[in-house]
């Protein structure tokens, strides 16, 4: 027992009921440089060299003692200093009874966790880099969206001049073509711009909710009015079953419209022709709302969900890189759900189809 005692990678001691040591392992008597106990046999164990360096430990460890004393097992974290310098304790102290139940000893230990403290530290270090440079990326990205936002507005409003023949009609159609393809794609720019500006006021805690009891049919009706030209031309049908007196929801009605329609245009862009966006509400046996789009599309992967998920992710499929996509769509719309305190679950199989559900929590449904 005694080779175990002293070959252990833990330190060990024992103490009486008081706290004065009586013996230590070699590991221990190790980490303050000696080979026996010697003139420390007898000494409170709060005024032995283990102590000695951390005033704050000790008054811990006198607690501790007195705590063990009176029968409970105590355990804390501190520090050390021995010959290759500080290092980090898991240190416990635990009262041992004889068959009568009086505590007659109290065996501390302590376990070199200083390898664990330092991968922990890594790991809170590269946690707290990656947050210091997503929030660098989201200045950039801010400051960048609010310069362009103006010219381009410039850019928008002179087309939309141009296109009204304020100043006489196109010398060619080709010349007006030109014209109607600057004003699309200065609208998609700045489209691309507001999601990243609410990509980037979401991050901060900075994009504020303006609530109202929303009819959720009525903004479903009017987003699938929007998207329906889009849809016709894909010839994809988009269907909506609705449902008598359903509930209104309380939430930010132009922010719902947009959670939406980011997914209604997903849906639409990846469905074949031919193929099916289905809208449906409902309301959970807990309560919650659900609204639910599901298509027949293209599918995706667990892997493409996850990428679709992040930040500029997109999925790297044969029809979806033939489709422009700035892959803000779906972390924006997460974003606004979360916001609403909800959440989104995607469920698809590749070439079957997607379904992606929205759910809000049940304080936020009102009756009709």
């Amino acid at each position: 027992m005694r080779a175990i005692f002293d070959n252990t990678y833990e330190f060990i001691g024992l103490l009486n009921s008081e706290g004065l040591l009586l013996e230590a392992n070699r590991t221990a008597l190790a980490f303050i440089g000696r080979d026996s106990l010697g003139t420390l046999l007898g000494v409170h164990f709060a005024d032995t060299p283990w102590w000695e360096h951390d005033a704050a430990g000790r008054e811990l460890l006198i607690d501790a003692i007195d705590r063990a004393g009176k029968g409970e097992f105590v355990r804390f974290e501190t520090t050390h200093t021995g010959p290759e310098g500080q290092i980090y304790v898991d240190f416990s102290i635990k009262p041992i009874h004889d068959t009568s139940g009086n505590i007659v000893y109290l065996v501390p230990e302590g376990r070199d966790i200083t390898s664990r403290k330092q991968a922990e530290a890594a790991v809170l270090r590269s946690k707290m880099e990656a947050e210091t440079a997503n929030r660098a990326k989201s200045e950039i990205l801010t400051n960048m969206s609010h310069e362009l936002r103006t010219p381009l507005n410039a850019v928008i409003g002179f087309s939309e001049t141009l296109q009204t023949g304020m100043f006489g009609s196109p010398p060619t159609p080709k010349f007006a073509e030109y014209i109607n393809d600057i004003h699309n794609a200065g609208l998609h720019l700045l489209r691309i711009i507001n999601d990243i500006l609410d990509v980037s006021a979401i991050d901060a805690g900075k994009l504020d909710l303006y609530e109202e009891t929303v009819s959720v049919r009525d903004v479903i009706v009017a987003t699938i009015r929007l998207i329906s030209p889009r849809a016709d031309r894909g010839e994809v049908a988009v269907v909506y079953e609705t449902q008598p007196d359903f509930p209104h929801l309380r939430a930010d009605e132009r922010r719902l419209k947009q959670i939406i329609l980011n997914l209604l245009s997903n849906a639409v862009k990846f469905t074949l022709k031919n193929g099916i966006v289905r809208v449906s509400t409902r309301i959970t046996s807990e309560g919650r709302m659900e609204i639910i789009v599901a298509d027949t599309g293209i599918g995706m992967s667990d892997d493409g969900i996850a990428k679709a998920l992040s930040l500029f992710g997109q999925v790297d499929a044969g029809l979806a890189r033939r489709h422009e996509g700035s892959g803000l769509g779906l972390p924006l719309t997460k974003g606004l759900v979360e916001l609403h305190g909800g959440t989104l679950a995607i469920a698809s199989v590749m070439d079957v189809g997607t379904t992606v559900t929205v759910t809000f929590p049940a304080e936020r449904v009102e009756p009709v």
